[in-house]
């Protein structure tokens, strides 16, 4: 799993696991009642430019020609305005706009 904050960093999620080591009945009776179990979540920051690689994966989509994509716009247009965004929040600004979301 990977998550992004804020500032456009990405961390990749290494391990969840619980705090307390509990039997096998406790963790299915906390599970069957639907109970917070406190975890540890191990990140590492991803050195690559995380908007740069999700900026190829939609260019390599519009030009597969993704109908859910382009449905509302031109695959050049859409392309164009995608290659604009410099953050995420402007990239799902974009998509939003154009309707590809």
């Amino acid at each position: 799993m990977v998550l992004y904050d804020c500032r456009d960093r990405a961390w990749q999620v290494d391990s969840v696991a619980p705090l307390s080591h509990k039997s096998t009945v406790a963790k299915l009776i906390a599970g069957f009642c639907n109970r917070k179990i406190p975890v540890r979540i191990t990140v590492r920051l991803i050195t690559e430019d995380p908007l740069q690689v999700v900026l190829k994966a939609l260019t390599v989509a519009i030009d597969a020609d993704d109908d859910i994509l382009t449905q509302f716009t031109e695959a050049a247009e859409l392309k164009n305005n995608v290659g604009t965004a410099h953050s995420f929040e402007a990239l799902i600004g974009v998509l939003k706009e154009k309707r590809a979301i």
